[in-house]
């Protein structure tokens, strides 16, 4: 009799850490969102805008902006041209290559000092340089301000669409 009910408590232990386990399964993240939806910072594209970025020329610590960049794509490297556009509509232009799921992250600081304005991220072809269809790019930054502001911003991404 003592026998079986401690082979009970057992099962009975054993059924609930089961049970409790199949609770603790992380969620399915699902299907990546279709390239014909529409811009969002919650899918991947051929195009990146970052809101907004400032860098301090001499208050790196008070006032910057870290930009990442990211290709989730598993096989193929990509070419990214940055451009930064300043309040007056000056631009300013750098390219980066990003390897199969890379990550970039810089300081908008070592780019272009002293400066606030937005960024445009664009795929391009290695050889031409002219934009391409890639739609695996994201993006994020996080934005300190001197009065004391800071925030994490996604980067809108605009998918290329293929006829």
């Amino acid at each position: 009799m003592r026998t079986s009910r401690k082979h009970t408590h057992a099962l009975l232990a054993l059924f609930a850490l089961v049970v409790m386990s199949s609770f603790a399964l992380a969620a399915d993240p699902g299907l990546a969102f279709p390239a014909t939806s529409e811009a969002s910072d919650q899918k991947a594209g051929s195009v990146l805008f970052y809101n907004i970025y400032t860098s301090g020329a001499t208050s790196g610590n008070t006032q910057n902006t870290r930009i990442n960049i990211t290709n989730t794509n598993a096989f193929f490297s990509q070419f990214v041209h940055l451009y930064f556009v300043a309040e007056g509509c000056s631009i300013a232009d750098s390219y980066i290559c990003l390897t199969a799921n890379q990550t970039a992250s810089f300081l908008a600081s070592d780019v272009d000092p002293g400066i606030s304005g937005y960024l445009v991220a664009v795929s391009v072809g290695g050889v031409t340089g002219c934009p391409i269809a890639f739609n695996s790019l994201i993006g994020d930054e996080y934005v300190k301000f001197t009065s004391g502001h800071a925030a994490n911003l996604g980067a809108v991404a605009f998918a290329a669409l293929y006829d």
